[in-house]
């Protein structure tokens, strides 16, 4: 299926317009507004629906209906014998399936809301590659990095990495940790998502 270079422009100018106003609004009012969320989430639906990737957009769909299931062991089971068989059936794809995955956990755990959410499924459906976390992710692992060492010092930051791990292995919310430190994840994700969308790797020029 052959689409026009300027069909993406306009698709990820829009895409950059909400993420935009999402970062703007999260950080005047820590919450990302529902049009911009589920806006870039069904335009991620429908990149992958254009390209044909039914099975991806299956999971995408299924994973979003599910990712709110939590402390639910039947829940758990389906969501890691739906995600073994997708990436048996479209193994090409595991970058993707493993982003989705990754930002289910995210979610669970209590890390991300579910604008956050939206917004990383969509862009993971985007870019189909694992390159992406470190546009998106990596900012906010430098600052927490930072803020913690500041905060704590070298042995406490230690510390802290170890409560943090032990709160992704129990799916603590991070609202239970006297200790976390609060920063809207999208306000640091979208400088690097509009670098990745028009500059390096620039998908949208490509």
């Amino acid at each position: 299926m052959t689409i026009d270079k300027s069909f993406y422009w306009v698709l990820y100018g829009v895409v950059s317009i909400l993420l935009i106003w999402s970062a703007y609004s999260d950080y005047k009012t820590r919450t990302v507004p529902r049009v911009a969320g589920l806006g870039i989430w069904a335009i991620g639906l429908i990149y992958l629906l254009i390209h044909q990737n039914w099975i991806c957009a299956g999971y995408y769909i299924f994973i979003t209906l599910v990712s709110g299931v939590r402390r639910n062991i039947y829940g758990q089971i389906l969501i890691i014998v739906v995600t073994f068989i997708v990436l048996v059936l479209a193994n090409n794809q595991s970058d993707l399936i493993i982003g989705l995955l990754f930002t289910t956990v995210l979610y669970q755990a209590g890390i991300f809301s579910g604008g956050d959410a939206q917004i990383a499924f969509a862009l993971f459906a985007f870019s189909q590659n694992l390159l992406i976390i470190y546009f998106l992710f990596l900012p906010d692992m430098i600052l927490a990095i930072v803020l913690n060492l500041k905060r704590f010092g070298v042995k406490g930051a230690i510390n802290r990495a170890r409560t943090i791990l032990n709160n992704f292995r129990t799916l603590n919310s991070p609202s239970q940790d006297p200790d976390a430190i609060w920063f809207p994840w999208i306000v640091l994700a979208t400088p690097g998502a509009l670098i990745y969308i028009w500059l390096y790797p620039g998908i949208a020029i490509k």
